[in-house]
């Protein structure tokens, strides 16, 4: 645990993506990675391609399109290689005991991707990811036809805990499945050709369950919301639709501070600049400050009232008249009318 505190980087909130069935389907954007095989699938989102990644949420309750008790981000990369998927499930109580591959995850709390290409609804797949590791994938011929034993044998999964899964003694903050989806486990099941072409159009659905050990009862939540109806979340033709680019994504480590999610992170910076990015749950007062551990402030980056949401900053290693710092330990601090997050961060020379 102590080791994911020191790594972990949360993306911003580039777009939100919250749909009725009054909504068109949603479509989010999929960028192509520069170096295949550069993402790290360890439950770790350290590269700069989870900053740089299209975000959409997981935010609308099936059947009922309340809003959800925790909300679920979603980031999405590609190279020839791989789908890369990255799914934050925000939960202040973190739980899941089935460890069986292709065990009832969906019983418990899971994260889950669906996955039909060609959007024929015709050998679509689904995938439940725990927060200890565990992995359901299944493979449709269609819906209610569930084709036994398949396994995506290309499948990398790594989960990552801000918390402490299965200790109700602390308050947990979100935990990560980190994902990368094989074309090759996909490609003689979809007419559009695998690994895709700029341009093309897949239908994939985002989904959770979050399930209340107190009471029983689960709450389900979509990202393209579903029809109320008997099949539940098994309807391709609501699957959102993710658009393959050949925009270019980069992998360079950027810094995260999330204001009321997580702790702060450290990292070595380069003079040359950095980005930092902030999350707020209401609508704040919000300074974020730079100061030298001797007590002295060195800057001032914020300082104004936002709207709930993420904002990222740049910060060159300048003080506030605009010369540059010496090279050392310094802290950030973020201000809100109810907290005051700070941390560490060291700024270097190139």
């Amino acid at each position: 645990m102590e080791s994911f505190f020191k790594n972990i980087i949360i993306p911003a909130l580039l777009c939100f993506s919250i749909v009725s069935l009054k909504a068109e389907i949603p479509v989010s954007l999929a960028k192509r990675v520069v170096k295949t095989g550069s993402i790290k699938i360890d439950g770790v989102l350290d590269e700069g391609i989870w900053q740089q990644a299209d975000t959409v949420q997981v935010g609308t309750v099936w059947p009922s399109e309340a809003k959800p008790k925790h909300l679920t981000d979603v980031m999405t990369a590609w190279d020839s290689t791989y789908l890369y998927v990255a799914m934050i499930a925000w939960d202040d109580t973190i739980w899941a005991t089935l460890t069986d591959r292709d065990a009832s995850l969906f019983s418990e709390e899971a994260v889950e991707v669906f996955f039909d290409p060609d959007g024929d609804g015709i050998n679509y797949t689904e995938f439940n990811f725990n927060c200890i590791g565990s992995i359901l994938d299944f493979l449709f011929a269609k819906v209610g036809d569930n084709i036994a034993d398949w396994t995506a044998t290309g499948l990398l999964f790594e989960p990552g805990v801000n918390g402490t899964a299965n200790d109700n003694s602390d308050v947990d903050s979100f935990w990560v499945a980190e994902l990368a989806f094989a074309w090759a486990d996909f490609a003689d099941k979809s007419s559009i050709t695998l690994p895709p072409s700029h341009g093309d159009i897949l239908r994939i659905n985002f989904n959770r369950a979050e399930k209340n050990k107190k009471n029983g009862t689960t709450e389900w939540v979509a990202w393209s919301f579903l029809p109320s109806g008997g099949n539940g979340f098994h309807q391709p033709d609501y699957f959102g639709k993710l658009e393959i680019s050949d925009s270019l994504a980069y992998v360079e480590p950027i810094v995260a501070i999330h204001q009321g999610q997580q702790e702060l992170i450290s990292q070595a910076l380069s003079r040359s600049g950095f980005r930092i990015l902030y999350r707020i749950p209401e609508v704040s007062k919000v300074k974020l400050d730079v100061w030298s551990l001797d007590g002295s402030l060195v800057a001032v980056l914020q300082d104004k009232i936002q709207s709930p949401g993420t904002y990222s900053l740049n910060w060159k290693g300048e003080n506030q008249q605009g010369e540059q710092v010496e090279s050392g330990l310094y802290l950030v601090r973020l201000h809100t009318g109810r907290s005051v997050r700070s941390q560490k961060i060291y700024l270097r020379d190139e």
